[in-house]
């Protein structure tokens, strides 16, 4: 039985103070309600408190929660008798303990049968995780079809559906959970247009949904703003892509990506329903190379699965090999290293991982020539210093490398996908009869200490196989 690694005093005595709230005073979104604009506001500087001031501060919220990753998979089951059937598991991975299991609280479970609370079979949603005081939430979202939330208690596996998301103004919305405060889940509610007309445009549009925790209220925060006259959007440039990328003291903070290589930062506060602009980034530094194109200098949030200090923007300078940290509410740049290989050869890119010590870059590289890529890999500290070039591999082979996939960090350990194994040749036979053998692949994850990886020592922990 599975058993919290860092329990939370539970809300129920909240729960009636709770119910049916609604932030700012909006009025609950319904399939029947239209989304209500809100008013424009002046962009002010927001207050500098970190993440945790607060118990009732604005903070991101993923599959990560009290040095516990939770996590669903799915796996063919062989029932008795032959025949097998589509399951999905719920696994817990405690990174003090080194463990993963199911999330099951049943006496006596034994987890392999399709009893086990764990167990779940899948419903055709894509189905992704985020803890959050002593409840998991679960977004099931079907591709062009329906996407509701369920809340599934941390302490006794009790499960129910919290709300099923309305739909708006013929728009096909990408549901992510990214926020929350003691009151409300947020979510990322990007959208754009279910008929697509090819005279027009496509044209992403940001918003925010907030979910009432203990009645399942949601309301929508529809983003409706223009930017400021004194710095307006080029005529040309029209939303991409939206996102929620950070959230601190009362605020939430939308990346909103532009054609044309442009960006800009809104910030919402919720309580008052007020949107303000409060950076816009201009041209990237597009260059071109014999028909190619990449980028050499940008300014986007890192791939980051945590709340991080000083926020996930970063500033990366491929041509001269640095790497900044932006603070998202103040825009103070904070330059983190010099060093990296520069972008200098035909094509090349930085994958940025922002994670809560530490950033991973990885540059990789592509010969067009014989189509062989390669790719470095460093660890640069995110309080700043020198990058240190590491050497892992998950997967090696004629056409190139793979390098370890690092996935979070917990205290003195990464969290990380590290290798592609196959297995011993197996024996079969083809349709004519002919044999011949093929090998399966499994995908490891592990953890593996923080000074083991700046040693580059494989000293994995394995956790479970897929």
């Amino acid at each position: 039985m599975y058993m919290r690694c860092a329990p939370i005093a539970a809300l129920a005595a909240c729960l009636a103070l709770l119910c049916g709230c609604v932030p700012g005073g909006q009025t609950a979104a319904t399939s029947e309600t239209a989304p209500t604009p809100m008013p424009t506001a002046t962009a002010q500087p927001a207050p500098g408190a970190q993440p945790g001031d607060e118990a009732d501060a604005i903070h991101r919220i993923s599959e990560v929660l009290d040095g516990c990753r939770y996590e669903y998979k799915t796996f063919d089951y062989q029932q008795p008798g032959g025949s097998t059937m589509a399951m999905g598991l719920l696994t817990v991975i405690d990174c003090g303990a080194g463990t993963a299991q199911p999330l099951c609280h049943q006496p006596g479970c034994t987890h392999d049968q399709p009893g086990c609370a764990a167990w779940l079979v899948p419903d055709g949603s894509r189905l992704t995780l985020a803890a959050d005081g002593d409840t998991l939430y679960l977004l099931h979202d079907v591709i062009d079809g329906d996407a509701w939330l369920e809340a599934r208690s941390l302490d006794d596996d009790t499960t129910r559906v919290l709300c099923t998301l309305p739909r708006f103004e013929a728009r096909e919305y990408d549901w992510a959970l990214a926020a929350a405060d003691e009151e409300n889940l947020y979510l990322n509610a990007a959208s754009y247009p279910t008929a697509v007309d090819p005279a027009v445009p496509q044209e992403e549009q940001a918003g925010v949904m907030a979910i009432c925790k203990a009645s399942g209220a949601p309301s929508l925060y529809s983003f409706r703003e223009t930017p400021p006259a004194e710095n307006p959007r080029p005529a040309d440039q029209r939303v991409t892509n939206a996102e929620i990328f950070d959230a601190r003291d009362s605020f939430l903070y939308l990346w909103l990506g532009l054609s044309g290589d442009g960006a800009e930062v809104w910030r919402l506060e919720p309580a008052t329903g007020l949107w303000s602009m409060t950076a816009r980034y201009a041209d990237s530094g597009l260059w071109q190379e014999d028909g190619l194109s990449g980028y050499d200098n940008w300014v986007a949030p890192a791939r980051a699965s945590r709340q991080l200090p000083g926020g996930p923007l970063v500033h990366v300078d491929e041509q001269a090999g640095t790497l900044a940290a932006i603070d998202t509410a103040t825009g103070q740049e904070r330059l983190l290293c010099t060093g990296l290989p520069n972008a200098a050869g035909r094509i090349a890119g930085y994958d940025v991982q922002a994670l809560p010590g530490w950033y991973v870059v990885t540059v990789n590289r592509l010969d067009w020539t014989t189509q062989e890529t390669s790719s470095r890999q460093f660890l640069i500290p995110a309080a700043g210093g020198g990058p240190v070039e590491i050497s892992f591999s998950q997967y090696s082979g004629p056409r190139g490398s793979q390098p370890v996939c690092f996935l979070d960090q917990y205290g003195g350990q990464f969290y990380c996908q590290y290798e592609t194994a196959a297995s011993a040749p197996i024996p079969a036979l083809d349709k004519d009869g002919m044999p011949y053998t093929y090998r399966e692949y499994s995908i490891l994850y592990g953890l593996l200490p923080v000074e083991d990886a700046l040693a580059s020592r494989g000293n994995f922990t394995a956790l479970y196989v897929e």
